[in-house]
């Protein structure tokens, strides 16, 4: 099986608009809610 190649991603460089920022921190934080044990009653 070939090996997975990974490299850094800097959302700096790639989010140029408001609106791709907020769709990403949008999806981040419902990834963190998903994994936290509290659900959507963790606070951060």
């Amino acid at each position: 099986m070939a090996r997975t190649v990974t490299k850094p991603w800097d959302p700096a460089e790639h989010l140029t608009s408001e609106d791709d920022m907020v769709a990403y921190l949008d999806a981040a934080l419902a990834l963190q809610r998903h994994a936290s044990p509290a659900g959507d009653k963790a606070v951060a």
